[in-house]
């Protein structure tokens, strides 16, 4: 993903910014080639071919190939219900859920018609799989799930002596 939005001053600029005051949206795009910069070196990004993005998602298909197949045995990755692992494997798949399906975040990245061509085919590829269908699955029943509950935070220790 960050190859494909680091290439993109315009879009790099949207995902950077989002949620951001507009006085640090300001500065952000003062300093934006610079900041480009920065997280390419700081993440290791190549923006130069295609090599990198080609050996990412070999990597990023065969992870989704090992849980589709731990999926096989039941619905969630590890036992008979959610844990540590379904969580992990759902926050790791947000640059994709996040761009696939803004409207589940408050649309903090770009609509995905706005990443290049070449990334929404990934993108929509990745969404079809069985384990990108769980991610999303993850999300919508254990990260939004509707609460009627009000949770209360006690501020004084209700135990005191």
């Amino acid at each position: 993903a960050y190859s494909h939005i680091l290439r993109n001053k315009e879009l790099a600029y949207k995902v950077l910014t989002a949620d951001l005051p507009w006085i640090e949206r300001v500065m952000t795009k003062s300093f934006l080639p610079e900041l480009i910069k920065g997280l390419t070196k700081m993440i290791a990004v190549q923006l130069d071919g295609d090599d990198a993005i080609i050996e990412s998602t070999k990597k990023i298909d065969s992870v989704l190939d090992k849980v589709a197949e731990r999926l096989k045995e039941g619905e969630y990755i590890c036992g008979n219900s959610f844990s540590a692992a379904d969580l992990t494997f759902a926050s790791l798949f947000y640059p994709v859920s996040a761009a696939a399906l803004p409207e589940m975040w408050d649309k903090r990245m770009p609509p995905i018609e706005q990443f290049p061509e070449a990334y929404q085919e990934q993108i929509a590829k990745w969404m079809e799989h069985p384990a990108g269908k769980h991610a999303i699955k993850m999300y919508k029943e254990h990260r939004f799930k509707p609460s009627n509950t009000v949770k209360k935070i006690c501020m004084n220790n209700p135990n005191s002596r």
